[in-house]
């Protein structure tokens, strides 16, 4: 790999435990720490409500251990990447998303709960995607400046590059952020704090960053620093995997399933369906006993399905107007 971006594995490698559907797999998602990254919406009808008592019961202890315990490992320190950021230690500060009490949309046509027994619907690729409502422009939460005029010398992350083929595999379907790079094995290995530490650009881009998806450029997707350190660090890859998995899991208001035609509303729901089908397999394979009760059919329509099953991030591509173009496919 040639250019900035360099992948050097640490000197001491242990895989990281795997983030998601897994055979201890919290029931809850659970992002990185970013400065770029709001609290979690704890609004009722989304999926990242978090639920006590995930983990268990065990809690570290109060008192102070009797004596230091002597650290497992004595090799040699990894590798300094100077693309990697320090980790910022300030507090960060609480921007709170913003709030819809209203309650999920849910569409009318699916089965009730239990539907995985009912047989499997169509393949998607035997329905064309309808066209999209046009939307009026997205009203801004704030001032999101684009990135510097279109320049030659910027590279993205061969990871996150999707003019290039990448090793990253990434459903943003999933509801737990399951970000994987692929070995040379085809073994997929979840990134670590390692990987998402990596700035996202050279030379590195701060302070805040808007995405843009074709299949839906009603909901831009808005990378903004919300820290109190000056200058802003650099935007990681990890706080372009967050957004981007979070963006995509927010619950959709009435009114914008109110502007849907009828073909519309099949495709969206047939997309619903899958995705409710795919997270109720994963958790029967991960032995959790409230498979059935399908917490993602109770949580309703999210942005992700409006990409009519297109859920695979395929990267970022710079556009000359100094936007950033998400690229996603099947």
């Amino acid at each position: 790999m040639s250019g900035p971006f360099q992948y050097i594995p640490p000197a001491e490698f242990f895989a990281p435990p795997a983030v998601g559907y897994a055979w201890s797999q919290p029931r809850e998602t659970v992002y990185p720490s970013s400065p770029f990254i709001p609290p979690l919406d704890n609004s009722p009808g989304t999926s990242n409500t978090p639920v006590s008592g995930i983990n268990g019961d065990f809690a570290w202890p109060t008192a102070p251990h009797p004596r230091r315990r002597r650290a497992s490992w004595h090799g040699a320190a990894p590798p300094v990447v100077p693309f990697i950021p320090p980790t910022p230690t300030t507090p960060f500060a609480e921007v709170p998303w913003m709030r819809n009490d209203a309650p999920p949309v849910i569409p009318a046509c699916l089965p009730p709960p239990g539907f995985p027994a009912v047989p499997s619907a169509p393949s998607y690729t035997q329905y064309p995607p309808a066209p999209m409502p046009s939307y009026p422009p997205a009203a801004p939460m704030g001032y999101v400046p684009s990135i510097p005029p279109y320049s030659p010398t910027l590279q993205i992350h061969p990871w996150l590059n999707g003019e290039t083929h990448n090793d990253l595999n990434f459903n943003l379907a999933l509801t737990n952020f399951v970000p994987h790079r692929v070995a040379p094995d085809q073994q997929l290995i979840p990134l670590g704090a390692h990987d998402i530490q990596q700035p996202a650009f050279w030379p590195a881009v701060s302070h805040s960053l808007r995405i843009v998806c074709d299949a839906i450029p009603h909901w831009p997707i808005d990378v903004v620093y919300h820290g109190p350190q000056l200058p802003a660090p650099p935007i990681t890859v990890g706080d372009i995997l967050v957004e981007a998995h979070k963006h995509m899991h927010k619950s959709i208001s009435h009114a914008d399933w109110e502007q849907l035609s009828h073909e519309q509303e099949a495709e969206v729901s047939r997309t619903f369906t899958r995705r409710c089908r795919m997270d109720a397999d994963l958790r029967r394979a991960a032995g959790l006993p409230d498979y059935h009760l399908i917490p993602a059919r109770k949580a309703g329509v999210k942005i992700v399905d409006f990409l009519g099953g297109r859920s695979m991030f395929r990267g970022l591509v710079r556009a000359e107007d100094g936007t950033v173009r998400l690229i996603v496919s099947e």
